[in-house]
């Protein structure tokens, strides 16, 4: 045993450092994204945190371990570094994972999975945005309701045509409110009118009120405080109407007189000069081939 030990011991070494050699040179990409990964967590300079993200975004599929230990991380700034990942993945895997991110705890995180959902413009996502927004927490509703916003596709604005019930809590038919405003189409001025009728008031703020409030609370924003809110601004309680009346008049330019507090046949005939704006814009674009 001690001569064959002998004999073939040296070409046994050799044989397990060729294997070990070829195992690191087939996972070399998995090995180096995983090193980056690990020191993204814990780096605190701003130019090397930027070099490692970069390098980990460009390694393609192999990064796919180094983003998965990002996203499991309890800190949500490192989770943001790994959805930021995801947004240069291309693969079933990446767009479920920017799905489950949706409802995450971070806003910030959630906000940039529904941006990564939006970059990769892929309308087969839409399905489960509709399910996670029925059935998800009022933080997932409104991160689906914006991922909807930001992907700004003919699908997205069916789907909140189908998700849009008068029935739904104030609150979350004011999300879908928000998305329509966002993606600013006349079909989703088609879809405001008929929220036009909805008199129940939202407490909440906008969500562009939401993220000006954010902006403001940034230590660099400081000297603009006593400017933000001049003092006859809005109060951010509005009813659903009222909200779909500004959002009526930001994607048309008119604005006729309305408010939840004006008579019936006062509203009743701010509706009708959008509708006729309706009508103007679908008159005015050009049919397509073949008479479609």
């Amino acid at each position: 045993m001690d001569r064959m030990f002998r004999r073939y011991g040296p070409y046994a070494a050799v044989g397990a450092t060729a294997i070990a050699c070829l195992f690191a040179l087939a996972f070399r990409s998995d090995i180096r994204a995983r090193l980056w990964a690990a020191q993204l967590r814990d780096c605190d300079d701003p130019q090397r945190k930027a070099a490692l993200l970069t390098a980990l975004c460009n390694a393609g599929p192999a990064a796919r371990w180094g983003i998965s230990s990002l996203l499991r991380d309890d800190r949500p700034d490192v989770r943001a570094l790994g959805v930021i990942g995801l947004h240069h993945q291309r693969s079933p895997w990446s767009r479920q994972a920017l799905l489950e991110r949706l409802e995450d705890e971070s806003e910030d995180v959630r906000e940039l999975a529904a941006l990564g959902l939006a970059i990769h413009r892929d309308p087969a996502v839409i399905p489960a945005l509709e399910a996670l927004f029925r059935r998800a927490a009022p933080a997932g509703a409104e991160s689906a309701a914006l991922a909807l916003e930001r992907l700004a596709l003919p699908e997205s604005v069916a789907a909140i045509q189908r998700l849009d019930d008068r029935a739904l809590e104030p609150g979350r038919r004011a999300e879908l409110l928000d998305a329509l405003r966002g993606i600013g189409s006349p079909q989703c001025a088609a879809l405001l009118v008929g929220m036009l009728a909805d008199d129940r008031i939202v407490a909440a703020p906008t969500r562009g009120e939401r993220m000006a409030s954010r902006m403001l609370a940034h230590p660099a924003a400081a000297p603009l405080h006593a400017a933000s809110r001049p003092a006859d601004a809005p109060p951010a309680a509005r009813t659903i109407a009222q909200r779909a009346a500004d959002a009526l008049a930001q994607i048309t330019g008119v604005q006729p007189a309305f408010s939840s507090t004006r008579p019936a046949a006062d509203r009743a005939g701010a509706a009708d000069v959008w509708r006729a704006w309706l009508a103007d814009s679908a008159a005015s674009r050009p049919s397509k081939p073949g008479g479609e």
